[in-house]
């Protein structure tokens, strides 16, 4: 099921409260089926791991669901050598958000898994 529109998660939160916002921009771009830029999808997906790790964008009372932009990849890290699940646009984005790829140790998408 697809979100069109931000929704509240307390009693403070209003659609009127974001609509000047990046997070409200980008997610209106890709409710209508535009592309992001590399700079724009690292950043936003950088902000989202940042802000609440499952895809989803908190922001004045509201949520954001950019889960249903991204995908889901499993993700091993070389320090604790273990799996984590992660929402990203792409493995690109993944990779990026880390000072150097040798934490990686491998990733996958969770649909390839069977």
């Amino acid at each position: 099921m697809k979100i069109t529109q931000p929704y509240p998660f307390n009693e403070r939160g209003t659609l009127d409260s974001i609509l000047g916002s990046m997070a409200y921009k980008y997610f209106q771009a890709l409710a209508n089926g535009q592309k992001l830029s590399r700079l724009d999808k690292d950043t936003l997906f950088h902000n989202i791991q940042a802000n609440s790790g499952k895809g989803n964008y908190m922001l004045m009372g509201m949520i954001i669901p950019f889960k249903q932009f991204m995908k889901l990849y499993l993700v091993k890290y070389r320090h604790d050598n273990t799996w984590h699940e992660i929402y990203a646009f792409d493995k690109t984005c993944i990779r990026n958000s880390f000072y150097t790829n040798s934490c990686i140790v491998g990733i996958l998408e969770f649909n390839q898994i069977k």
